[in-house]
This record gives C-alpha cells, sequence and structure tokens, in this order.
C-alpha cells in the first residue's frame, strides 16, 4: 500500500512538474513619463489570442467583419495606476501577445499634432480642455510578444 502511495506521489508530482514547464510567469512594467512622472493615468493591457489577431489589430484596412473578429480575438485583461513616480506592472503573465494603452490628463496643451507617434506609441489629444481644465490624452503602444523567458519593459517617454 505504501508502495502505491509512493507512485501515486511521483505521479502527481510529475504532472504538476510538467505542466509548470515552460510556463513562466513574467512581468510587464514601465515609468510613464510626460514631463515629469504621470501619475494619473489608467493603464490597461490588452491580450491577443494568437498573432493572426495581432495582425488584425495593426491593420489599417478593416472592414465590419474583421473588426467583429477582432472584437472576439482580444480582451482587456487588466488595469492599473502608476505610483508617486509613474512606475506600474503588470505581474504574473503567461506567454503571449499582449498591448497597453493608457488615459492621462495633461495640464499643458501638446505642441504636436492632436495625433502623433512617441517611439513605439501613438498618441491621441482632441486639442481642447476637459471640464477640470486640463487635456485628456490616450496613447496605445504597439502589440508585443511575451515568451516567458524574462520581464518586459514599456515605457512612455517624453522629455
Amino acid at each position: 500500500m505504501r508502495q502505491i502511495g509512493l507512485v501515486l506521489c511521483f505521479i502527481l508530482l510529475g504532472t504538476s512538474l510538467d505542466g509548470a514547464h515552460g510556463t513562466n510567469l513574467v512581468a510587464i512594467a514601465g515609468t510613464l513619463f510626460d514631463k515629469g512622472p504621470v501619475t494619473n493615468a489608467e493603464i490597461d493591457l490588452q491580450l491577443f489570442q494568437d498573432e493572426k489577431c495581432v495582425k488584425l489589430f495593426v491593420s489599417q484596412k478593416r472592414d465590419a467583419r474583421a473588426q467583429r473578429k477582432l472584437e472576439n480575438c482580444t480582451r482587456e485583461l487588466s488595469s492599473t495606476h502608476p505610483d508617486a513616480e509613474g512606475r506600474y506592472r503588470f505581474p504574473n503573465l503567461a506567454p503571449g501577445w499582449y498591448a497597453i494603452h493608457f488615459v492621462w490628463s495633461m495640464t499643458e496643451k501638446p505642441t504636436d499634432p492632436v495625433s502623433f507617434k512617441r517611439g513605439e506609441w501613438v498618441v491621441l489629444y482632441p486639442g481642447y480642455k476637459d471640464n477640470t481644465g486640463k487635456y485628456d490624452a490616450f496613447a496605445q503602444g504597439e502589440p508585443f510578444y511575451v515568451s516567458g523567458d524574462s520581464d518586459v519593459v514599456k515605457d512612455y517617454r517624453n522629455p
């Protein structure tokens, strides 16, 4: 009976080790900086089903059918807010395709046009102040693959 219990223990241990093999959980982290640390942002993490979904996402031409496909193969995975230094972190992520977007308020009107590219980020703002007297802005990062080998850093920097 003891041998059966020992064998069962090794089978269960082996199963749990095999299940964990190649599935390292990593983090996506970064810093948001726009003439100082961005502390009032909502940061959202998107998950893509696969590389075909990523190609749909970055496609410049998308009809209604492609849009429905895209909606079915992406999802908002998690949201967070930066700390006082503008740092954020999404921990315990499995390998896969991700993208980050965030919304924040700026006190000064950007000198850039209402849509511009800053590094890997596409930034949009309406060009007028909201009811709090600030300029709302939206930044969308390019999709990227997380292999599970190490953490990924995604910074936004506007000197």
